[in-house]
Protein backbone atom coordinates (compact mmCIF):
# COMPACT_ATOMS: atom_id res chain seq x y z
CA UNK A 1 0.00 0.00 0.00
CA UNK A 2 1.16 3.70 -0.58
CA UNK A 3 1.76 5.46 2.75
CA UNK A 4 0.74 9.48 1.35
CA UNK A 5 -0.04 12.51 3.66
CA UNK A 6 -3.95 12.24 5.09
CA UNK A 7 -6.90 13.76 3.78
CA UNK A 8 -8.57 16.16 5.58
CA UNK A 9 -12.17 17.41 5.57
CA UNK A 10 -13.81 18.82 8.61
CA UNK A 11 -13.79 16.59 11.01
CA UNK A 12 -12.95 13.14 9.28
CA UNK A 13 -9.33 11.93 8.38
CA UNK A 14 -8.88 9.91 5.35
CA UNK A 15 -4.89 7.96 5.27
CA UNK A 16 -3.92 7.14 2.85
CA UNK A 17 -5.02 9.32 0.12
CA UNK A 18 -3.38 6.73 -2.67
CA UNK A 19 -4.19 3.10 -2.23
CA UNK A 20 -2.27 0.29 -4.31
CA UNK A 21 -2.83 -3.38 -4.42
CA UNK A 22 -0.31 -5.58 -5.48
CA UNK A 23 -2.06 -7.84 -7.63
CA UNK A 24 -5.40 -9.37 -7.31
CA UNK A 25 -6.23 -11.57 -4.33
CA UNK A 26 -3.88 -9.16 -2.24
CA UNK A 27 -5.80 -6.48 -0.27
CA UNK A 28 -5.52 -2.97 0.93
CA UNK A 29 -6.79 -0.04 3.49
CA UNK A 30 -7.70 2.69 4.30
CA UNK A 31 -8.56 4.06 7.70
CA UNK A 32 -11.15 7.10 8.72
CA UNK A 33 -10.73 8.82 11.92
CA UNK A 34 -13.43 10.99 13.48
CA UNK A 35 -11.75 14.21 14.92
CA UNK A 36 -15.32 15.55 15.86
CA UNK A 37 -17.44 15.05 18.82
CA UNK A 38 -20.61 13.31 17.21
CA UNK A 39 -20.87 10.16 15.43
CA UNK A 40 -19.79 9.67 11.80
CA UNK A 41 -21.85 7.15 9.50
CA UNK A 42 -20.00 6.53 6.23
CA UNK A 43 -20.94 4.53 2.90
CA UNK A 44 -17.82 3.04 0.53
CA UNK A 45 -18.02 1.90 -2.74
CA UNK A 46 -16.08 1.65 -5.61
CA UNK A 47 -15.79 2.75 -9.03
CA UNK A 48 -13.59 2.02 -12.54
CA UNK A 49 -11.38 4.79 -13.90
CA UNK A 50 -10.93 5.91 -16.99
CA UNK A 51 -9.66 9.37 -18.90
CA UNK A 52 -11.16 10.18 -21.75
CA UNK A 53 -10.52 13.52 -23.84
CA UNK A 54 -8.71 15.04 -21.06
CA UNK A 55 -11.30 14.16 -18.39
CA UNK A 56 -11.29 11.68 -15.58
CA UNK A 57 -14.67 8.80 -16.36
CA UNK A 58 -15.82 6.84 -13.62
CA UNK A 59 -18.28 4.37 -13.73
CA UNK A 60 -20.16 1.70 -10.95
CA UNK A 61 -18.58 -1.70 -10.89
CA UNK A 62 -18.83 -5.21 -8.82
CA UNK A 63 -15.05 -5.56 -9.05
CA UNK A 64 -14.41 -4.32 -5.83
CA UNK A 65 -15.29 -5.53 -2.37
CA UNK A 66 -14.88 -3.24 0.80
CA UNK A 67 -15.06 -4.44 4.45
CA UNK A 68 -17.26 -2.82 5.76
CA UNK A 69 -19.46 -1.17 3.26
CA UNK A 70 -21.31 0.77 5.89
CA UNK A 71 -19.54 2.86 9.24
CA UNK A 72 -20.52 4.34 11.91
CA UNK A 73 -17.32 5.81 13.62
CA UNK A 74 -17.94 7.44 16.78
CA UNK A 75 -15.98 10.59 18.42
CA UNK A 76 -11.94 9.88 18.75
CA UNK A 77 -12.42 6.44 17.47
CA UNK A 78 -11.02 5.30 13.99
CA UNK A 79 -12.22 2.28 10.86
CA UNK A 80 -10.60 0.22 9.31
CA UNK A 81 -11.96 -0.56 5.73
CA UNK A 82 -10.39 -2.89 3.47
CA UNK A 83 -10.46 -3.38 -0.02
CA UNK A 84 -9.95 -6.27 -2.07
CA UNK A 85 -10.84 -7.46 -5.45
CA UNK A 86 -12.60 -10.13 -7.24
CA UNK A 87 -11.55 -12.66 -9.00
CA UNK A 88 -12.84 -11.50 -12.52
CA UNK A 89 -11.23 -7.98 -11.91
CA UNK A 90 -8.72 -7.54 -13.89
CA UNK A 91 -4.86 -6.66 -13.11
CA UNK A 92 -3.27 -3.46 -14.21
CA UNK A 93 -6.77 -1.43 -13.81
CA UNK A 94 -7.36 2.06 -11.95
CA UNK A 95 -10.41 2.40 -9.81
CA UNK A 96 -11.70 5.33 -7.50
CA UNK A 97 -12.77 4.29 -3.66
CA UNK A 98 -15.77 6.66 -2.63
CA UNK A 99 -16.21 7.52 1.02
CA UNK A 100 -18.64 9.10 1.47
CA UNK A 101 -20.49 10.57 4.96
CA UNK A 102 -24.45 9.62 4.87
CA UNK A 103 -26.73 12.99 5.74
CA UNK A 104 -28.14 13.07 9.29
CA UNK A 105 -30.70 15.56 10.64
CA UNK A 106 -29.22 17.43 13.53
CA UNK A 107 -31.24 19.18 15.83
CA UNK A 108 -29.63 21.76 16.51
CA UNK A 109 -27.58 22.50 12.98
CA UNK A 110 -30.55 20.95 10.68
CA UNK A 111 -29.15 18.70 7.80
CA UNK A 112 -25.29 19.20 7.76
CA UNK A 113 -23.41 19.29 4.13
CA UNK A 114 -22.15 15.16 3.94
CA UNK A 115 -18.52 15.03 3.27
CA UNK A 116 -16.97 12.64 0.03
CA UNK A 117 -13.65 11.10 -0.22
CA UNK A 118 -12.59 10.25 -3.95
CA UNK A 119 -9.28 8.31 -3.43
CA UNK A 120 -7.01 6.47 -6.14
CA UNK A 121 -6.89 2.53 -6.32
CA UNK A 122 -4.04 0.93 -8.25
CA UNK A 123 -3.70 -2.35 -8.52
CA UNK A 124 -0.62 -3.61 -10.24
CA UNK A 125 0.75 -0.43 -10.81
CA UNK A 126 3.81 1.95 -9.79
CA UNK A 127 3.82 5.87 -10.21
CA UNK A 128 6.71 6.95 -12.70
CA UNK A 129 9.96 7.69 -11.29
CA UNK A 130 9.96 11.16 -13.78
CA UNK A 131 7.60 13.47 -16.07
CA UNK A 132 9.99 12.66 -18.99
CA UNK A 133 7.36 11.19 -21.11
CA UNK A 134 4.72 13.70 -20.44
CA UNK A 135 3.77 15.93 -23.20
CA UNK A 136 2.41 19.27 -22.44
CA UNK A 137 0.00 22.02 -24.48
CA UNK A 138 -0.63 25.30 -22.82
CA UNK A 139 -3.41 27.74 -24.77
CA UNK A 140 -4.94 30.72 -23.98
CA UNK A 141 -8.69 31.30 -23.66
CA UNK A 142 -8.56 35.35 -23.59
CA UNK A 143 -12.39 35.75 -23.77
CA UNK A 144 -13.20 33.95 -20.44
CA UNK A 145 -9.77 34.96 -19.26
CA UNK A 146 -8.11 31.46 -18.70
CA UNK A 147 -5.42 29.09 -19.31
CA UNK A 148 -5.96 26.18 -20.85
CA UNK A 149 -3.20 23.58 -19.93
CA UNK A 150 -3.14 19.42 -20.88
CA UNK A 151 -0.73 17.20 -20.13
CA UNK A 152 -0.46 13.65 -21.98
CA UNK A 153 1.55 10.95 -20.10
CA UNK A 154 3.08 8.84 -22.73
CA UNK A 155 4.47 6.60 -20.33
CA UNK A 156 3.71 3.34 -19.38
CA UNK A 157 3.15 4.03 -15.79
CA UNK A 158 1.18 6.91 -14.39
CA UNK A 159 2.02 10.38 -13.27
CA UNK A 160 0.96 12.33 -10.16
CA UNK A 161 1.36 16.26 -11.13
CA UNK A 162 2.09 19.01 -8.88
CA UNK A 163 2.46 22.85 -8.81
CA UNK A 164 6.25 22.19 -8.68
CA UNK A 165 5.80 20.59 -11.83
CA UNK A 166 3.77 22.32 -14.03
CA UNK A 167 5.86 25.24 -13.30
CA UNK A 168 9.11 23.06 -14.43
CA UNK A 169 8.05 21.43 -17.21
CA UNK A 170 5.31 23.88 -18.81
CA UNK A 171 6.27 26.95 -17.29
CA UNK A 172 2.86 27.86 -15.84
CA UNK A 173 3.75 29.05 -12.15
CA UNK A 174 0.40 29.50 -9.91
CA UNK A 175 0.30 31.98 -6.68
CA UNK A 176 -1.00 29.14 -4.92
CA UNK A 177 0.49 25.42 -4.44
CA UNK A 178 -2.60 22.98 -6.38
CA UNK A 179 -2.27 19.27 -7.25
CA UNK A 180 -3.39 18.38 -10.50
CA UNK A 181 -3.58 14.84 -9.57
CA UNK A 182 -2.62 11.80 -11.18
CA UNK A 183 -2.60 11.04 -15.43
CA UNK A 184 -3.14 7.37 -15.71
CA UNK A 185 -0.93 5.73 -18.88
CA UNK A 186 -1.93 6.48 -22.33
CA UNK A 187 -4.26 9.29 -21.32
CA UNK A 188 -4.76 13.06 -20.99
CA UNK A 189 -6.07 15.78 -18.33
CA UNK A 190 -7.19 18.83 -18.89
CA UNK A 191 -7.07 21.77 -16.99
CA UNK A 192 -9.03 25.37 -16.79
CA UNK A 193 -7.00 27.66 -14.58
CA UNK A 194 -8.43 31.52 -14.03
CA UNK A 195 -5.59 33.82 -15.74
CA UNK A 196 -5.76 35.62 -11.92
CA UNK A 197 -3.97 32.90 -10.28
CA UNK A 198 -1.20 32.26 -12.23
CA UNK A 199 2.25 34.40 -11.25
CA UNK A 200 4.07 36.10 -14.32
CA UNK A 201 3.80 35.51 -18.14
CA UNK A 202 2.99 32.44 -19.76
CA UNK A 203 4.16 31.19 -22.88
CA UNK A 204 1.55 29.43 -24.67
CA UNK A 205 2.97 26.45 -26.77
CA UNK A 206 3.29 22.47 -27.48
CA UNK A 207 5.69 21.76 -25.24
CA UNK A 208 7.10 17.72 -26.03
CA UNK A 209 8.49 15.12 -23.58
CA UNK A 210 11.79 16.77 -22.33
CA UNK A 211 14.99 14.67 -20.60
CA UNK A 212 14.74 14.75 -16.66
CA UNK A 213 15.66 17.98 -14.89
CA UNK A 214 15.12 19.85 -18.21
CA UNK A 215 13.89 23.43 -17.97
CA UNK A 216 10.80 24.54 -19.94
CA UNK A 217 10.71 27.09 -22.53
CA UNK A 218 10.96 30.57 -21.24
Amino acid sequence: MLISEPALASSIEVNPIKVQIAAIGKTGAVTVTNRGHKPVTLKAKGQSWRQVNGSDVFADVPDLIISPPVATVMPGQSQLMRVGLRSKAQNDSFYRILIEEVPQIDPEDGVRVSLRFNLPLFVAQKEAKSLSKVSWSVKEDAANERVILEARNNDTQYVDVDAADVSAQAGVQLKEKYHFGVILPGSSKRWLLERASIAGPVQFASIKERAPGADAPR
